[in-house]
């Protein structure tokens, strides 16, 4: 599903847009969960889903609630393995606290953007 959005954080209107994995929906094709599926080398060392992968999914969930007009709050981040085809799962639910966090940031890196300037150089990601 394509997400397309306007949110303010810190005076600034920062715009996210891009497309879901799959998500699941009603039979009225509105979404109900989001997926997102990250492939890896490896999933030995994978205990808990990636803060920018949780970033993503926010993003497409709080998009799609306002495209939609319905809580769109839960997530289904899927991982698997390159080499073996196993996978693991994470469910994530909107958490606000979070979100802000992530409008924080995408705020921060607009500026720098429509300043023609690069971030500093130690990123996040």
């Amino acid at each position: 599903m394509w997400v397309d959005t306007i949110v303010e954080s810190e005076g600034q209107e920062v715009r996210i847009k891009g497309s879901t994995d799959p998500v699941i929906v009603t039979g009225e094709s509105e979404p109900l969960v989001v997926t997102e599926v990250k492939t890896k080398d490896s999933l030995d060392h994978v205990s808990s889903p990636n803060r920018h992968h949780r970033a993503q999914v926010h993003a497409h969930m709080h998009g799609l609630s306002g495209k939609y007009d319905r809580d769109v709050s839960e997530a289904v981040l899927i991982y698997g393995s390159r080499t073996t085809l196993d996978i693991t799962t994470f469910h994530e639910s909107f958490d606000e606290g979070f979100w802000q966090d992530v409008c924080a940031w995408a705020a921060e890196h607009t500026a720098y953007r429509a300043e023609d300037a690069l971030p500093p150089p130690d990123p996040e990601y």
